[in-house]
């Protein structure tokens, strides 16, 4: 079972023969057809290979490089994990060690320590201080040349492993212990990651590059570059060691942005899904939960009193309150030149007959006149539901209350200060004729709880569901210090608020949780995944064929449920 030649990079197809499987033309893909001309089944470089049973994907978890007609070991003689380079280091990852420098020089020997292991399967036999070691001489890779040096080996007392011994790790030199034969540097193998990253180079190609780069430092070819098959193989092994569990947090925006964007498109249902058990979402089952006395909750707002959502809505409905302002709209007007033309609409010309019937200068006069008193009427009225507006808050929230003469009251008023619109749109919306669930559904209020719990600038990131406060919050937001006391007891207060109306609204039992598993690692997603109903095969049947077709290739695989 060989690679195909044209698999150059990380997630390209390769093609691998495999007795007892046939190709199906019409689908693209797969099945076992029980006899033994075998057929091809899809490899993906990251170690799986996919073959769909019918209407079921199956995955079987093994590797099969092999270089000069010998399968390479299944796993590396490494094993501690490897911090990522520092380039793609996230500042959450924790320091799992002190991070060697670039290797220019490679260490007189290497030395087995308590942490040494054989490449074995799991439990990895551990070096024995009380057996015998032997000393060997291994190839070390770097950037630039190769060296060779003294490697300190002991034989695996695993009855299983046969001619593998145990060696170094190695991790503290800043080298990977691929097979105690062949060891490279981290830098050496962070390099062709920074390159495949950043311009998708073809293992081929780089390893071509890297040849030449060592005849040019090194005057000879003493100690040559790999072939681009030991490389791939070394490549994947080392990366399989690299905490890469990236917390997918935005440096900026937190693990929750507000928005996201999203790539791909569904035309239409596949022809194998369309079965007869393929039904519409809304169509209720025989175990559905009925709830019979159900009936419209009043007053589900966040802020009960309609007179203090008015007073509020009254104070934050045009522009800026400011006292320039009003005392701008109570000057008298400047005379007019009866000579300039009139630019207002002829429409509103003929709302108003006193208007029309006068001079056109004393017309004009008379529209600024009573437009800047409607103006000065309106701040007026805004101007005097403050009190009203405040003490309707502060009955029914305290903090919110405070929050809001702080930003809308008359002091701020009479000083001119403009509050930013964060604090505007966060006030409309807790005055919105509408139910409180319309603002915060329960699983934002769930994420509402742990914020109200624990005010950190990461839960706080994770409010995105409720924009307002998301915003609020984003406004507020200070490396240093934390949230104000008073934005976390609105939050509290709104909390309270949701869980009150929600609780109110639900009637009968919860309806059953869906177990959603847990996720998987990367590295193990190519597991056996198999379905009796639609593949045809039992799991025992489809084990069988898959070992079978293993042993028979002599290779080291390895298939796992």
């Amino acid at each position: 079972m060989a690679l195909h030649e044209g698999l150059e990079q990380p997630g390209m197809l390769a093609y691998l023969h495999v007795p007892g499987f046939a190709p199906e033309a019409d689908s693209g893909g797969s099945r076992c057809n029980g006899r033994d001309g075998g057929g091809w089944i899809k490899h993906r470089l990251f170690g799986y290979v996919a073959v769909p049973l019918v209407a079921a994907y199956n995955l079987i978890l093994y590797q099969c490089l092999e270089h000069d007609g010998r399968p390479l070991e299944r796993q590396a003689v490494s094993y501690l994990p490897i911090s990522p380079p520092p380039w793609a280091s996230l500042s959450t990852d924790p320091q799992l060690y002190d991070r060697a420098p670039a290797l220019e020089r490679c260490p007189d020997a290497l030395r087995l320590n308590d942490i040494s292991t054989c490449c074995c399967s799991e439990p990895r036999r551990r070096y024995d201080p009380a057996l015998p070691v032997l000393q060997m001489k291994c190839t070390v890779y770097g950037l630039f040349r190769a060296w060779e040096t003294p490697i300190e080996l002991q034989a695996c007392s695993n009855p299983r492993c046969h001619h593998r011994y145990i060696g170094p790790d190695s991790r503290e030199h800043g080298i990977f212990n691929y097979n105690n034969r062949k060891l490279f540097a981290h830098d050496l193998l962070d390099e062709y990651t920074s390159a495949y990253t950043s311009s998708e180079t073809p293992f081929s190609a780089w390893v071509s590059c890297r040849r030449r780069r060592y005849e040019l430092h090194s005057g000879h070819l003493e100690y040559p570059f790999v072939t681009a098959e030991v490389f791939r193989a070394v490549w994947f092994s080392y990366v399989k060691l690299q905490y890469l569990e990236g917390s997918m947090m935005c440096p900026h925006c937190g693990p929750c942005p507000e928005n996201t964007i999203w790539d791909g498109v569904t035309l239409a249902f596949n022809r194998k899904h369309l079965l007869p058990s393929l039904e519409p979402p809304t169509k209720s089952q025989p175990d559905s939960i009925e709830r019979k006395t159900t009936r419209y909750l009043p007053s589900q707002q966040l802020v009960p009193s309609k007179t203090v959502r008015r007073a509020v809505r009254r104070v934050l409905t045009g522009g800026p309150l400011t006292m320039a302002r009003i005392k701008a709209a109570a000057l008298p007007l400047e005379p007019e030149d009866p000579n300039e033309e009139d630019d207002e609409d002829e429409d509103e010309n003929e709302e108003d007959g006193e208007v029309q019937s006068g001079s056109g200068a004393s017309g004009k006069r008379t529209r600024a006149q009573k437009a800047a008193a409607r103006t000065q009427q309106e701040l007026l009225e805004r101007l005097q539901a403050i009190p009203d507006a405040v003490a309707g808050l502060s009955q029914v929230c305290p903090a919110l209350g405070t929050l809001f003469e702080l930003k809308f009251g008359e002091v701020s008023v009479i000083q001119g200060k403009v509050a930013p619109d964060v604090y505007r749109r966060l006030f409309l919306q807790i005055t919105a004729e509408e139910s409180v669930l319309q603002m915060t559904t329960k699983p934002a209020l769930d994420a509402l709880e742990v914020f109200v719990t624990q005010p950190t600038h990461r839960n706080a990131s994770a409010l995105v569901e409720i924009p307002a406060i998301h915003e609020l919050l984003t406004h507020e937001k200070n490396s240093t210090l934390l949230f104000p006391e008073t934005t976390v007891e609105v939050c509290r207060w709104i909390l309270d608020r949701g869980r009150m109306v929600l609780s109110s609204l639900i009637k009968g039992p919860e309806p059953p949780k869906i177990d959603e598993g847990v996720e998987k690692p990367w590295t193990e997603v190519g597991f056996i995944v198999l379905c009796e109903e639609q593949s045809g095969l039992t799991p025992p049947t489809f084990r069988l064929v898959a070992a079978t077709a293993c042993q028979k290739s002599e290779r080291d695989h390895v298939i796992q449920n």
